[in-house]
């Protein structure tokens, strides 16, 4: 298929960068007709450009500045910090129900989450803040990529949780959890 004419090629690439297209997707669509002028190499460079720097944003950096680590510690293991940057996306989402509702749950559960749970938490922290809201909720179907065992133990949490019952408990909650 075609991704649109020149008035639209800026919208579309960006489209298919946020909804995290793959490489290949990506060069196909770049190469998809005369309309963009790109030769089929110059798609297949820009694929390959993006495939590496996806690869790098997402890998889990572990060279921490000794600035930051805490007193009498030399370093920090791999597990510790990829644990420390879910919570954080969790309560950092832009969104004060979301950050308070996945950032309460991953202070109170990341820390002894397996590395199987912790895949399946990232894959649902990979998700646009609106979307997990409504799955983490049950307002939506969990799509397939999503839908787990550690999902079903979220979202039963979520059900029976004190955010939201009263403006009172959600200060508590906002506070406790170090989300002022």
């Amino acid at each position: 298929t075609r991704c649109g004419g020149k008035e639209t090629m800026l919208r579309q690439l960006l489209g298919h960068v946020a909804s995290g297209a793959s490489s290949g997707r990506m060069a196909r669509c770049l190469a998809s007709g005369p309309d963009y002028g790109l030769e089929q190499s110059l798609a297949r460079r820009a694929a390959a450009r993006d495939h590496q720097m996806r690869s790098e944003h997402f890998a889990l950096k572990t060279d921490v500045p000794v600035s930051s680590l805490a007193p009498g510690e030399t370093r920090v293991d791999g597990d510790t910090i990829r644990r420390k940057r879910l919570i954080y996306r969790s309560k950092q989402r832009g969104w004060l129900e979301v950050d308070l509702l996945m950032g309460t749950w991953a202070v109170e559960h990341v820390p002894s989450l397996s590395s199987e749970e912790l895949d399946q938490y990232e894959a649902l922290l990979n998700r646009e803040t609106i979307d997990i809201f409504n799955i983490v909720t049950g307002k939506d179907v969990p799509p397939p990529e999503v839908e787990s065992p550690l999902l079903k133990k979220i979202q039963a949490w979520a059900n029976t949780s004190p955010i939201g019952t009263s403006p009172e408990s959600y200060a508590s909650v906002k506070g406790s959890a170090g989300l002022t």
